[in-house]
């Protein structure tokens, strides 16, 4: 049977030849003592050869010796390499698995808030004052989008009392009917924008690359109406928006915002956004 490779030479090696040594030292040592001092110098001149080979064995034993060493360190490196690729896999490993969990926590506190928002939406409700009916849920928003908008009939009474409008040229910018309306209905739309903004902050603090991230973000935009869109473009071009802004820029908010509507022709700082932010 072959000798596995991993095992070095046997230590019986050492055990015989040792033997040998012994016995070959002991043998011409009793025989010297057999003749008389100068017989034993004739006769060990004799033997001058036996020390060279026994020379040359010593130096035979020491490289081998050497190459015993060669072979253990072979395998030492051979088990240091092998025990270092398995430590990378074992991490690489572990990498993907904290990878894994961290993305399960992060989706499950995503759509958690996610889920609020939608609620939060869902319990929004208004109540005209024109005919008392009230109006909930996501259809809140056109109303939103028109009161902002009636906000600019400031009319001139005529010498009849007729009231007049004033003419476009001299009604006020969208920003400022905004200010108008939010001073109005903070109560209403504070919670909504404050919701929102984490929403989209929880998704851009994370590690996740930016493709991941704009996954994440256009299940959130996808929620939105026209008329939310609308409000969140308003939003941000005043003070409460202005933390609010980069996000509407970073992930294309704002790209189902009608660009022919009166409130965005009407805004003067409309052009303050990035192209991004239109997508």
């Amino acid at each position: 049977m072959a000798r596995d490779k991993t095992k070095g030479p046997s230590h019986w090696v050492w055990i015989v030849a040792l033997s040998v040594v012994l016995g070959l030292w002991g043998g011409n040592l009793w025989l010297l003592s057999q003749y008389s001092y100068e017989a034993r110098g004739t006769f060990g001149d004799m033997f001058g050869s036996v020390n060279a080979l026994f020379t040359g064995l010593a130096f035979a034993a020491v490289i081998y010796g050497l190459f015993v060493q060669r072979h253990e360190v072979k395998l030492l490196t051979e088990e240091l390499q092998g025990t270092k690729r398995l430590a990378e896999e074992q991490q690489k490993l572990a990498e993907i698995q904290i990878s894994a969990q961290q993305k399960q926590q992060f989706e499950a506190t995503f759509f958690n808030l996610l889920r609020v928002f939608i609620d939060l939406v869902e319990g929004m409700d208004l109540v005209r004052s024109s005919d008392r009916l009230r109006t909930s849920g996501r259809d809140v928003f056109p109303i939103f989008i028109m009161r902002v908008k009636n906000g600019h009939v400031l009319a001139a009474p005529d010498i009849y009392g007729n009231e007049i409008p004033l003419p476009e040229s001299e009604q006020p910018s969208s920003e400022v009917l905004y200010a108008r309306f939010y001073e109005k209905h903070a109560p209403e739309l504070g919670h909504y924008f404050r919701t929102l903004f984490n929403l989209f902050k929880f998704v851009g603090k994370s590690t996740f690359d930016e493709t991941e991230k704009r996954f994440y973000t256009n299940l959130i935009r996808a929620q939105l109406s026209d008329a939310e869109a609308m409000l969140l473009f308003l939003n941000g071009l005043s003070d409460k928006g202005e933390k609010f802004k980069p996000y509407l820029e970073r992930y294309s908010v704002l790209k189902n915002v009608d660009r022919n509507h009166e409130l965005f022709r009407r805004s003067e700082k409309r052009d303050t956004y990035s192209d991004t932010a239109f997508g």
